[in-house]
């Protein structure tokens, strides 16, 4: 089976020597490779000149059903199903007089919304790679995520291997005859281990006068440990606790990887995010426990526990061979790394973060006109607007630089600028919200160690949105 390229042309082709006409059928659909469906196109063409061969090129029109959507969800499951489609053709070839020449040739492929470069020819097509990342060392925050696009027609196998090359992971997929099973995503570190939610206060252990209101659980100042009863850490292991307190009152708390373990973060008090890695030693407990000693009157949200994997490479293995990609540990200290996520030459989503400064700024346009403030008695008052504007439009702009990388991503920021779907992910009163954007930047000189000794780039990008609401 091939892979569609659909940003790029793709031929289909019959040859006969008695050749006069073709006919295609397009069938474009999800679900089932075997299904029954209807033909989305019938198309008929004749031969040029002598030529013995007829070719239909048939990508844009394979793109109009192809839409690619992304809310922070990698499953590729029912919501994403448009990012993959089975594209099957018949294509018949016809002598003069309308009758049929030679056998009737049927295909079925998978079609992503990737492209080829002119440099690989006609048609290109992956299908001897399971690894759909854009070519490149991966670099990620301190603790940060990455999901990595693998295509399972070839029985991958994918291990994430740590800097002594033992595995910490493993993932295996299985050659699917469903459109929504072609594409998966693995997540590279740190895998989420729960989400330590407030929908019901029997999850949780409290203390008098917590409860359990919209979500958040709201401290009553008690003294004493709250702690959820749904995780249970394993000794040893090493853990990255994530919460946010969304109101202060008074007093503090400290969290402690069971009831004996040492502390890993003291004196809670103030309204933000917190992230603490911290390794399971408790034997007496094993929880993570938020305990008071003073009595702390607040609210808390967003609690997660991730485990924390030592992440040095990615490697996939399929029925054609191994292909392996580093993976490089950033720990910024000073600035808030942003992850971009976008559309790479292979048709799905692939993430990339910026480590450094971001700048952002805003252009607004506006429209106005003089009004007429003058009265009957040929008074005006001087606290009206005498001129009005209207139509005020407005647009974000944000420029990100990566901070210091290898020239191996150089093909990776080809990728995002190539990219026609890109979005981000912002924090917001709290909570993540990931926000399309287009990128401004229209130009790029590749950096290499050698030419430039550091590699690094800036980038802008424009919110794909109005910052005034507009949309009816």
């Amino acid at each position: 089976m091939a892979i569609i390229n659909a940003r790029s042309p793709y031929f289909v082709s019959i040859t006969d020597a008695n050749i006069s006409y073709s006919t295609l059928e397009i069938y474009i659909y999800s679900g089932a490779k075997t299904a029954t469906v209807t033909a989305e196109y019938n198309l008929q063409k004749s031969k040029i000149g002598t030529s013995t061969k007829v070719s239909f090129e048939i990508s844009e029109l394979i793109r109009d059903y192809l839409d690619v959507t992304f809310d922070g969800n990698y499953d590729t499951t029912a919501a994403y199903e448009g990012s993959a489609k089975w594209v099957k053709t018949i294509i018949k070839a016809f002598n003069s007089v309308g009758t049929q020449v030679g056998s009737t040739v049927t295909e079925t492929n998978i079609a992503l919304d990737g492209y080829s470069y002119f440099e690989e020819g006609s048609s290109f097509t992956m299908s001897d790679k399971s690894l759909f990342k854009s070519d490149g060392d991966i670099f990620l925050p301190k603790f940060g995520d990455s999901n990595i696009a693998i295509y399972t027609e070839n029985n991958p196998t994918v291990l994430l291997l740590d800097s002594a090359g033992a595995t910490v992971d493993t993932s295996t997929f299985a050659t699917s005859v469903n459109s929504d099973e072609q594409i998966k995503y693995v997540s590279l570190y740190p895998e989420l281990i729960t989400n330590l939610g407030f929908d019901d206060s029997s999850d949780w252990n409290l203390r008098a006068g917590d409860i359990i209101e919209k979500g958040q659980l709201y401290f009553g100042g008690a003294t004493g440990g709250r702690f959820p009863t749904t995780f249970t850490p394993t000794t040893g292991t090493n853990y990255i606790l994530n919460f946010t307190i969304t109101e202060s009152i008074s007093g503090n708390f400290s969290v402690f990887p069971g009831d004996g373990g040492a502390s890993i973060i003291s004196n809670v008090s103030e309204v933000g995010d917190y992230s603490v890695q911290y390794t399971q030693t408790s034997t007496l407990e094993n929880k993570v426990v938020f305990f008071s000693t003073l009595g702390f009157d607040g609210a808390m949200d967003n609690v997660s526990v991730k485990e924390v994997y030592d992440v040095a490479s990615i490697s996939v293995t399929d029925d054609n061979g191994t292909t392996k990609e580093n993976v490089k540990q950033v720990e910024e200290c000073k600035f808030k790394p942003h992850k971009i996520t976008f559309i790479n030459k292979n048709g799905v989503l692939d993430d990339m973060y910026f480590f450094k400064k971001s700048s952002n700024s805003m252009t607004i346009k506006r429209e106005s006109y003089n009004a007429n403030t003058i009265k009957a008695d040929n008074t005006y008052s001087i606290n009206q607007h005498n001129k009005i504007d209207f139509n005020i439009t407005a647009n974000s702009t944000v420029k990100l630089s990566s901070g210091f990388l290898n020239e191996s991503t150089n093909e990776i920021f080809k990728q995002l600028l190539l990219s026609e779907r890109v979005w981000i992910t912002r924090t917001f009163e709290n909570s993540e919200l990931v926000l399309p954007i287009n990128i401004k930047t229209s130009s790029i000189s590749y950096k290499t160690s050698l030419n430039d000794r550091l590699v690094e780039y800036s980038i802008d990008f424009d919110d794909s949105y109005e910052s005034i609401n507009n949309i009816r």
